[in-house]
């Protein structure tokens, strides 16, 4: 997919450190703010298992899109996500 490879191109070094700090358990840092961890249930560079652990690790649940790989909002059903998020942020009266 042509917007995939234009997200990939587009990544800098902070990407693979965030990217790290997501999955390496002792790099998370307790914070008090609210989290929403979500992910696609077809990302090839966050696992379902490493979202779980991150999501555990932040004292929640993960949300997982079924049919979306990495860059959700660049999926097709980019929509769904964005009604997820605004439904998380309301929610908490954000």
């Amino acid at each position: 997919d042509d917007q995939l490879g234009e997200f990939h191109e587009q990544a800098q070094d902070e990407s693979y450190r965030a990217y790290l700090d997501m999955i390496i358990p002792h790099r998370l840092h307790p914070v008090a703010t609210p989290i929403m961890v979500a992910g696609g249930d077809r990302d090839v560079t966050v696992t379902l298992d490493d979202l779980r652990l991150t999501a555990r690790a932040y004292g929640t649940d993960p949300v997982i899109f079924p049919q979306m790989g990495h860059a959700m909002m660049l999926e097709n059903n980019w929509e769904a996500v964005a009604a997820a998020i605004a439904g998380w942020l309301a929610d908490r009266g954000l």
